[in-house]
């Protein structure tokens, strides 16, 4: 038997019931098709403000889900799990992971050298304030996974990154079977590969995002010429109200700020 742990409510993949709709931890996908299957380990959700124990704080209600996910890999056995699959931000419910929480996970991942697959269909390319979701929360990853802001959302593609050492493995027992038996009808195809090229050139010219900051219902997003020496915009060419506007034909209510900036929910 092989297995896989996720959290509860995490996860927004449903691409189909077997495999991704059981390793979702979204209960509404579950619901009418007899998931998550027995080998799909479920976690607690690591959302602080609803599961804390009176008293508990973040760092001690980490070190509780962490030895949650200690207990359910001895309970299954550390050699029948095969990876451990997180968002960096869980998506079921915008939760973002308590203090010390992914420094006390991973601490778990390495001690049995358990997979690391981070799903940043919903974290990466900017979104949290770095390119990737992980950036925003130290993690590192033996696997990654991407889709929908890749393209910018123009054209349908999703992809996944390994590193160096697990890909080489993935060939060498592809060679020793004589082919990688799976995959996708339209995987590779050039137009979503064009697509993609130039949405991440565009970001690479851009690097708008600087920083992004907030507390309850009340967030600032910095736009900058630049991460690296964090330069702002000359306000003549205001920057800010462009991208409002561009929000704004898109559904997004936000306003400029100074200096060069977003604000979500002012009033």
């Amino acid at each position: 038997m092989r297995e896989v742990p996720s959290k509860s409510r995490g996860f927004g993949a449903r691409t189909n019931v077997e495999s991704s709709g059981a390793l979702s931890g979204q209960p509404h996908i579950h619901a009418g098709f007899g998931l998550p299957m027995h080998d799909f380990l479920k976690l607690s959700t690591s959302n602080y403000y609803l599961n804390a124990e009176a008293g508990e704080t973040e760092e001690e209600f980490s070190a509780r889900m962490a030895a949650e996910f200690e207990a359910t890999v001895l309970e299954a056995g550390s050699d029948t799990i095969v990876a451990f699959f997180a968002e960096p931000m869980q998506s079921g419910g915008t939760i973002r992971p308590p203090k010390g929480n992914w420094q006390a996970m991973q601490i778990v991942i390495r001690k049995y050298d358990i997979h690391f697959h981070v799903y940043e269909t919903v974290c990466g390319f900017g979104r949290t304030g770095h390119y990737w979701g992980a950036e925003a929360f130290d993690l590192t990853p033996d696997r990654t996974t991407c889709a929908k802001a890749l393209t910018a959302a123009f054209f349908p593609i999703s992809a996944i990154m390994f590193r160096q050492d697990f890909f080489d493995d993935l060939m060498l027992n592809s060679d020793a079977s004589g082919v990688l038996g799976n995959g996708f009808t339209y995987a590779g195809h050039f137009v979503g590969a064009a697509v993609a090229l130039e949405a991440l050139k565009i970001y690479g010219d851009i690097d708008l995002i600087g920083h992004v900051r907030g507390i309850g219902l009340f967030c600032g997003i910095q736009l900058v010429q630049g991460k690296g020496t964090r330069a702002l915009w000359d306000p003549a060419l205001k920057v800010g109200t462009m991208v409002q506007d561009r929000a704004h034909t898109r559904g997004c209510t936000c306003g400029p700020s100074r200096p060069i900036g977003l604000v979500f929910c002012r009033r």
